[in-house]
């Protein structure tokens, strides 16, 4: 049985079979598979066009071109239900600093089968930071010893590949109240001391280190500003992208180390801010990163490839558009059963960057994440499969004033004179860098404007090992977006035309490529207050 309910903020507006409750991954096998026009109207079976045109009319549940178009071609017979009142809210996940808490509402007479929830932030306040600590200055540190605890260091690293903490082949490492800044350099790779490693200029760097855990640390790459992005704050720091060489130049990096676990930890200025290859079941928690500088294709907050079960939950990604190149904010890289969830992102000023990306991934769950001034698309399943965005929401991705989508964002040109898009236009710097705007100007194109998208990912982009991946089986429940805007051009990667407001229709037509990618669109236009963005606390100051 299909049932339709009334769309609300909180509410899910149209589904079929049983859904699953927060925290779980991906869709509930058991739920029926739809075909594309089913999904687009929620329901299953056939109605002839009078029938299907008094659902939608009387019940007041579609409303939506997209759904009205497909409504005569293959819908099911759907009959209102009514739900229950809400349970009581579940205990909040953390104390301070920002967690979550979720309430289910009683199925009514719509059957045991059917979920619906709603979710709230709660203590959002700062944690405490503790007593006072003394951070002693220490040199670089190479870790090779198991269970080693360092703690309560201060490491400035001006100069040099290695890394300001190196942890190597050592299990069970903390690393706890630090303080490092770093300079970045130039990919290094190759044999030190009969190891193979893979260094450049990272803040910290662990490889084969299972279960190694970062709590109270703060990695800032700090270096001389950009003297092709200049005025206001970019006279002192550096603003735009970093050379090409520099794109590995990661506040925090890690490779093939199983469940590395990150806990209050603030990242900053680097090329990315966190990735990891090869790190299953990890988990970062109250997180934040800021003003990252890629180059393409870096200039991520989070990233984490080939990472089966990894969680970040209650974190703060903030790119201001002035100063940092990125690329996207979140991405979820070739990584199945991945949770992203309770977040803040804000900025990013990328023509082809996104908010929140799972990549050629499965059974991924995002939810409870706000979206903001990401010129980009907010969320994607791009080469996807069993993604669900749960609660996710997007506001005002080109701020609130008129016609800002057609604002170009941020510097194009490194501190080289560049235009580091990728290896091709650093190579050969005729071919014109399709993400900066116009001829000769030193901004970026920020003008697509996006919500949720589906797209399929080519042989080409997956590296010629694979075949390729179709976007499927994604799913929006409980979706809101507000403010948003778009680009209308002729050209592509352009300041050059006039902004349109994205509605539900223009989504569909303009912002969703792969329509049929969908088994479910629940989602309502309206404006919502944005998350509160995590803040870290720490027992030493971070300036």
């Amino acid at each position: 049985m299909c049932m339709v309910l009334p769309l609300g903020a909180l509410l899910v507006g149209v589904h079929c079979g049983k859904l699953t409750q927060e925290g779980e991954i991906g869709l509930d096998k058991t739920a029926p598979e739809l075909s594309p026009t089913c999904a687009d109207t929620g329901v299953n079976g056939k109605l002839t066009y009078g029938e299907c045109e008094a659902w939608v009319t009387e019940g007041g549940h579609c409303g939506k071109s997209w759904a009205d178009e497909a409504c005569p071609k293959t819908c099911g017979i759907c009959q209102l239900c009514t739900l229950g009142s809400w349970g009581d809210w579940s205990a909040c996940t953390s104390t301070c600093g920002g967690g979550g808490q979720v309430r289910t509402q009683d199925p009514g007479n719509c059957g045991a089968g059917y979920v619906a929830t709603s979710s709230q932030q709660c203590n959002t306040d700062l944690c405490a930071a503790g007593p006072d600590c003394t951070l002693s200055p220490s040199p670089p540190l190479m870790i090779t010893d198991d269970n080693t605890v360092v703690e309560n260091k201060i490491i400035t690293v001006t100069s040099g590949t290695a890394p300001a903490i190196w942890v190597y082949e050592a299990s069970n490492v903390t690393l706890r109240n630090i303080k490092i800044v770093h300079a970045g350099s130039n990919r290094s790779t190759g044999a030190v001391d009969g190891r193979w490693v893979d260094q450049s200029g990272a803040g910290i760097f662990f490889q084969r280190s299972p279960n190694v855990k970062i709590e109270n640390v703060h990695v800032s790459l700090v270096t001389t500003p950009n003297p092709h992005a200049t005025g206001d704050v970019c006279d002192t720091q550096y603003c735009g992208p970093f050379p090409y060489d520099m794109k590995y130049a990661y506040n925090i990096y890690g490779q093939d180390s199983e469940q590395p676990t990150l806990s209050n930890v603030f990242v900053t200025g680097g090329s990315t801010g966190f990735w990891c290859k090869n790190c299953p079941y990890g988990k970062v928690s109250h997180f934040r990163a800021e003003n990252l500088h890629g180059p393409y294709p870096r200039g991520q907050c989070f990233q984490v490839e080939s990472c089966t079960g990894f969680i970040l939950e209650d974190f703060a990604c903030i790119q201001d558009n002035h100063i940092a190149f990125t690329e996207d904010d979140i991405s979820v890289w070739n990584s199945s059963y991945a949770i992203v969830q309770r977040g803040y992102i804000q900025g990013g000023n990328a023509p082809n960057g996104v908010g929140v990306i799972s990549e050629m991934s499965d059974h991924t769950v995002v939810q409870d994440v706000d979206v903001t001034l990401v010129g980009g698309t907010c969320f994607s399943a791009y080469g996807a499969n069993n993604v669900t965005f749960l609660r996710t929401r997007a506001k005002a991705n080109h701020a609130d004033a008129p016609n800002t989508c057609l604002a170009a964002h941020g510097f194009c040109k490194d501190k080289l004179g560049l235009f580091p898009n990728s290896q091709i236009y650093v190579g050969d710097q005729s071919v014109p860098d399709k993400t900066c705007c116009g001829d000769g100007e030193l901004s970026r194109c920020d003008t697509r404007g996006g919500i949720w998208f589906a797209g399929d990912y080519t042989s080409d982009q997956a590296g010629g090992a694979h075949n390729g991946y179709d976007a499927a089986n994604v799913a929006i429940k409980e979706g809101v977006f507000s403010g948003m805007t778009r680009i209308e051009s002729s050209e592509s990667y352009t300041q050059n035309g006039h902004c349109v407001n994205i509605d539900t229709s223009d989504w569909a037509a303009s912002n969703a490529d792969r329509q049929e990618a969908y088994i479910q669109k629940d989602f309502t236009e309206e404006d919502f207050t944005l998350r509160t963005p995590f803040v870290p606390t720490f027992c030493f100051p971070t300036n």
